[in-house]
């Protein structure tokens, strides 16, 4: 049983490595949206966009983290399972 839990250990490790990107990228649009809509009337809209983009780029990273460490688990049955 431990060899099995050290040979699936690079692949925990690229999913994880893959989840932090898109952690990273979803950082990255939230700042993004926030400083496009500073400036305008309507930055409580900014707010509500940057937030749902944040967390649509994190839900999509982790099923596509979650699919690389579980190759049984497609993406489809991970949305079933939502």
């Amino acid at each position: 049983m431990l060899d099995a839990v050290v040979a699936r250990l690079p692949v925990l490790a690229v999913g994880v490595a893959v989840f932090v990107v898109f952690l990273l990228i979803a950082h990255l649009v939230r700042w993004a949206v926030r400083r496009g809509t500073r400036s305008t009337r309507r930055a409580n809209v900014g707010i509500v966009m940057a937030r749902l983009g944040y967390f649509g780029i994190v839900l999509l990273g982790g099923l596509i983290s979650v699919t690389i460490v579980a190759p049984s688990m497609t993406p489809a049955r991970l949305v079933s399972l939502l």
